[in-house]
């Protein structure tokens, strides 16, 4: 068996060796592993809910705060939302005309200049907005509201459930779908709104094609349900997260976002779960032209 043998130059040469290998590793591999994981946004770190466009250079976003973000193909500006109450969705028919809403009963309106605020006395949250036209806008609430604005006044419409009215979409002012938090999926044909499924986990958002042949909502533990013509069907996946958004192109492109960076993608054939840059909650998806804009918790914004 060989032992090392020191000499008097090995005592003084190895102490010398870890001290110039240990401050060389620490100073590169400090510096390296920050530029990679730690991203400083140029916009406010608030929490975003929402994000809506009307094309790939003209995106809005909300969130904490009153924080409303502008996109114009290039770079997120803010902009003045005149509140501190927290931006939970946005919708408009065109770029002059988008609403926003949020907690305590705010709705925004943009006129193409600037934000105004529309006081309908509510103080529950309203969660959910969508139009067919400037005409014909909806918005739903927490305390189960649901209230349509025909172009001069907002009127509250009967409804057959009780608990908060999560996420809104249609294709047409006479076919519309709504999502609640007792696990139901409701549908307005023009005159009322009918319980047309039932029974199922916590749901969060609702999205469909434009024909409304095909209509998919998402909720609790990874729940995705399709809507075929004639009953909703439980599409099997691996996913057990919450999911609170979707939004597609097609039936064969399809994003899915919810807890700890949980994106889906749907093919048309299957879903799949796709590689996470993030372990903050995702909270909305939308795309426009073959560009997908994803927002979340701390600031997250990001284009896939």
């Amino acid at each position: 068996m060989k032992y090392f043998q020191s000499s008097p130059f090995n005592i003084f040469l190895i102490p010398a060796l870890i001290f110039i290998l240990f401050f060389s590793c620490t100073d590169l591999g400090i510096e390296s592993e920050q530029e990679e994981t730690i991203t400083d946004f140029p916009w406010p770190r608030e929490y975003y809910f929402a994000i809506w466009g009307v094309s790939p250079n003209i995106i809005f976003a909300g969130g904490s705060a009153g924080t409303i973000l502008q996109f114009d193909g290039s770079e997120w500006k803010q902009m003045d939302s005149g509140t501190d109450n927290t931006i939970l969705d946005i919708w408009g028919s065109s770029s002059d005309n988008i609403y926003a809403v949020g907690e305590k009963g705010l709705l925004l309106h943009y006129d193409g200049s600037g934000w105004s605020e529309i006081d309908l006395g509510l103080l529950t949250r309203i969660n959910a907005i969508w139009g067919s036209s400037a005409e014909d806008v909806f918005i739903a609430t927490a305390a189960g509201h649901l209230i349509q604005f025909d172009g001069n006044e907002w009127s509250e419409l009967a409804i057959p459930v009780t608990g908060s009215i999560n996420q809104l979409w249609g294709i047409s002012s006479d076919n519309i779908y709504a999502v609640s938090s007792e696990g139901s999926i409701l549908n307005f044909d023009g005159s009322s709104w009918s319980i047309v499924s039932q029974n199922h986990p916590p749901l969060f958002a609702v999205w469909g094609t434009s024909d409304g042949e095909k209509v998919y909502v998402t909720g609790s533990a990874g729940t995705i349900l399709k809507y075929n013509g004639s009953e909703w069907d439980i599409q099997h996946n691996n996913i057990t997260r919450g999911l609170y958004a979707i939004w597609g192109s097609s039936e064969e492109n399809i994003f899915v976002t919810g807890t700890e960076g949980t994106i889906v993608h749907y093919d048309g054939i299957a879903w799949r779960d796709q590689p996470q840059f993030t372990r903050e909650n995702i909270s909305d998806v939308w795309g426009s032209r073959g560009s997908v804009f994803v927002v979340g918790g701390y600031g997250l914004i990001k284009q896939l």
